[in-house]
């Protein structure tokens, strides 16, 4: 029986009340994204919608000047029941971030498949496919089919998952969230077999299961108990201040976490295009497959590392020392990306 087989049946859990988002309303282009920091100082956990966590202290303390008012939470899927406006905010997070550069996945062709960008689609007049001219262009990613997936995700029977949101403060306007980064800890094994079924399921049989021993015995070399840490999605919003610590500081909240759980290899999978590439490379991350090897010309690739030796550059950069070591090491690497 496949991991699928035996996940989880995804049901909407968010109710008809009016004050609740309809998934399946048409949504705002251009979300209304924090442009600076807020003068005001965070939301206290009495402030937050129902039991709200925590932000994670260790976060706070090595917080710099510009993103004192950012805050580093983390949710379970109660909390997403508890609070649709959170849950929205995330998903749309989600849509924004991946319907920009380099992924595009804003719309989708119903007929050839191309792909449309968030950019590239403002431009347009009608949703008429300019490929292949016949087809309508449709949500690369629903909205539903976010939530669904990442109600899946959080739910995954016997893993350890985790939801880590960079946070804006309580009196901004517009979307609260960020960044985001969510996914699970568990077997690689299944790990495997949820990146074969989701990524590779165009292969033929026998180019599927080497691509599988190949992803596999990587992990399993990675890993000494067996288990891995999947980094299902994480994202940053474009003009979101401080964008690049931002990204530092959720992955490291999630390491510690992880670390405080028993596990230590984590696995991303991204694009060599995509801002997350160089600075998990920077964060101690190796490219355990790449996708070309199989589908040529794709870009896309699987990385790996470890939780205690993130844990340890973070220790050692503080602050905004952290933006000075991405920078520096960056050059080192002939890697071009802005940090905000």
């Amino acid at each position: 029986m496949t991991l699928q087989e035996r996940g989880p049946s995804v049901v909407d859990i968010v109710d008809r009340q009016s004050s609740k988002p309809d998934w399946n309303s048409p949504h705002s282009e251009k979300p209304h994204w924090v442009q600076k920091p807020a003068v005001a100082n965070a939301p206290s956990q009495s402030q937050m919608q129902g039991e709200a966590p925590a932000a994670v202290s260790s976060m706070q303390q090595r917080e710099p000047q510009a993103l004192r008012n950012t805050i580093i939470r983390t949710y379970t899927i109660e909390h997403l029941k508890a609070d649709p406006k959170l849950l929205y905010d995330i998903v749309e997070a989600y849509r924004y971030v991946f319907g920009g550069d380099p992924w595009n996945e804003w719309k989708v062709c119903s007929s050839c498949k191309a792909k449309c960008g968030r950019v590239e689609h403002q431009t347009m007049e009608t949703d008429d496919c300019g490929s292949c001219g016949t087809g309508r262009l449709v949500d690369f990613h629903s909205p539903l089919e976010v939530k669904n997936r990442l109600f899946a995700e959080l739910t995954m029977p016997g893993a350890a998952p985790f939801l880590f949101v960079a946070e804006a403060p309580a009196n901004h306007t517009g979307n609260r969230v960020l960044g985001f980064t969510w996914g699970y800890s568990l077997s690689c094994e299944h790990i495997t077999e949820h990146i074969l079924g989701g990524y590779f399921a165009e292969l033929q049989k026998d180019v599927a299961l080497l691509t599988a021993a190949r992803i596999l015995s990587g992990m399993w070399t990675e890993s000494a108990t067996g288990d891995a840490t999947y980094i299902s999605e994480v994202g940053v919003v474009e003009n979101a201040r401080g964008s690049t610590l931002l990204f530092a500081q959720m992955l490291q909240a999630m390491a510690e976490q992880q670390v405080a759980l028993g596990y230590s290899t984590w696995v991303l999978w991204t694009s060599r295009q995509s801002r997350a590439f160089p600075l998990s490379m920077l964060l101690g991350g190796k490219p355990l497959f790449n996708v070309s090897d199989v589908l040529q010309g794709d870009d896309r690739l699987l990385l790996t590392g470890d939780c205690s030796e993130y844990l340890d550059i973070c220790n050692k950069y503080p602050n905004d020392k952290m933006v000075s070591y991405f920078i520096k090491a960056a050059r080192s690497m002939k890697t071009v990306f802005a940090a905000k």
